[in-house]
C-alpha cells in the first residue's frame, strides 16, 4: 500500500516524498541510506541551508562521494539504498533481503573484527590515548 503523508526529518526524506508522490517501504530503505551514508562519512548525504535547498539535492540524488576509508561493498549498499528511482531500490520482500543477507552479514563481521583489533571502520585508532592536561579553573 502507499502512504501519501508529508512528515520526517527533510534531510532523510525520500525524493518521492519531496516531490509530493505517494510512497512505500522503498521510502524507508532512501532514509537508512541516508543513515548509513552519515555513520560512514560522519556528515549528512543531503544538507543545505534550507530546505529547498535540501530538497533539491535530495531530488536530483547529489550527494559526495564515500570517501577510500570505506569498502567498494558498502559503497554499493549505499548507492543501491539512495536509488533515485524507487523502483530500482532492494525490495523489502523477505526472498530479496536473504539473499543480500550473506554478503551483508560478511561485512558487519570484518567490521567486528576490525574494531577488536582495536580499529574503527575508518581506520582510526579505537582508543586513543589519553593526554593528561592540567588546567586551573578559575572562578
Amino acid at each position: 500500500s502507499l502512504a501519501s503523508t508529508v512528515i520526517g526529518t527533510p534531510n532523510y526524506l525520500s525524493p518521492e516524498i519531496c516531490e509530493g508522490r505517494a510512497y512505500n517501504q522503498k521510502s524507508d530503505l532512501w532514509s537508512l541510506g541516508c543513515v548509513l551514508y552519515e555513520l560512514l562519512e560522519l556528515k549528512r548525504a543531503f544538507d543545505g541551508e534550507n530546505l529547498p535547498a535540501i530538497v533539491m539535492k535530495i531530488t536530483k540524488c547529489a550527494y559526495p562521494q564515500i570517501g577510500s576509508h570505506a569498502s567498494a561493498q558498502v559503497k554499493g549498499l549505499v548507492d543501491t539504498l539512495l536509488q533515485l528511482n524507487e523502483k530500482k531500490r532492494p525490495d523489502t520482500k523477505a526472498e530479496t533481503i536473504g539473499e543480500r543477507k550473506t554478503s551483508y552479514h560478511t561485512y558487519v563481521f570484518n567490521l567486528a573484527d576490525r574494531s577488536a583489533a582495536g580499529e574503527d571502520s575508518r581506520g582510526y585508532e579505537k582508543n586513543p590515548t589519553a593526554i593528561d592536561i592540567n588546567m586551573d579553573w578559575k572562578y
